[in-house]
């Protein structure tokens, strides 16, 4: 996301790029681009829910885990961020 507001904001002042153009699909399209596809399971070890600044646009598939305690991943953590992944009802808008 970082990399992605240097370049835009190195684009703007070229003039290759009207800042007016900048806008959620040119992000989106972007980040696609770099990051490729949605993440299908992302595991949180913080005290609170927070993305960090990750566009949430590019999560609105993703099965989310939250672990409260931040010790890390290990093998009985990520089991159960699999088992609860396994068991999600994915909908994908139905």
């Amino acid at each position: 996301m970082i990399d992605l507001t240097k370049t835009l904001s190195d684009m703007a002042q070229k003039g290759s790029l009207d800042p007016r153009q900048v806008d959620v699909d040119l992000i989106d399209a972007e980040l696609c681009e770099a990051v490729s596809t949605e993440p299908d399971l992302l595991v949180l070890f913080s005290p609170t829910v927070a993305l960090k600044g990750y566009p949430p646009w590019q999560l609105r598939l993703t099965e989310i885990f939250h672990m409260p305690d931040n010790k890390g991943v290990n093998y009985q953590v990520f089991l159960r961020a699999l088992y609860k992944f396994a068991k999600a009802e994915m909908r994908l808008g139905r």
